[in-house]
């Protein structure tokens, strides 16, 4: 389906209030493969620190994780 640029540039979008826990987190980082090398305390730092490190791209796909259903 093609997108319509003139429809598309002029929308504007209710605002989303969302949340998320460090479970979405670790989540998240876990499906992109953070934590692979349980060894490498670098990689750790993605999921076990009380502060976990968060990817950059988190923030993407933050809003979507509870607005779908799970397969």
């Amino acid at each position: 389906m093609p997108i319509n640029l003139d429809e598309a540039i002029g929308a504007e979008l209710e605002p989303v209030e969302f949340s998320w826990t460090s479970s979405d987190i670790q989540l998240y980082q876990l499906g992109l493969g953070a934590g692979g090398d349980p060894m490498d305390k670098r990689e750790l730092r993605y999921l076990l620190d009380e502060t976990p490190q968060v990817l950059p791209t988190f923030g993407n796909v933050a809003q979507s994780f509870h607005m779908t259903e799970p397969p």
